[in-house]
């Protein structure tokens, strides 16, 4: 999941023609380093952090319209999800909250906050 964050990322800094990106995680956060060295980042260690740094290449009309491309796939996927979402939220919120148990109810809470 964090590689193809990174790629969107990526893709619209490029888009709009950012040239340098800069990271900063944890020095204990080595996923986050792993993810930065597959993306060639240089990273710099300094007082328990770790500063990564990438440069991203210029915009081809190629790299606009993959963009164009994954975000209109994306927003087509949440409009197809959103009459599931109302399903479940209508499916939990039957029957009385005092006949439900207090964790399901937490949890019912969850789903719908994730869900935003």
């Amino acid at each position: 999941m964090g590689t193809a964050l990174l790629e969107r990322v990526l893709l619209a800094a490029r888009n709009r023609k950012v040239e340098h990106l800069h990271m900063l995680c944890l020095a204990e956060n080595r996923r986050m380093q792993q993810l930065a060295r597959k993306f060639d980042a240089q990273l710099n260690f300094q007082s328990g952090s770790v500063i990564g740094e990438l440069k991203a290449p210029c915009p081809t009309p190629i790299s606009v319209m993959r963009e164009l491309v994954a975000d209109g796939s994306d927003l087509a996927a949440a409009i197809l999800d959103v009459p599931a979402q109302l399903a479940k939220q209508l499916e939990h919120s039957n029957g009385s909250p005092e006949r439900r148990p207090r964790e399901r109810r937490y949890e019912r809470l969850m789903l719908v906050d994730n869900w935003r």
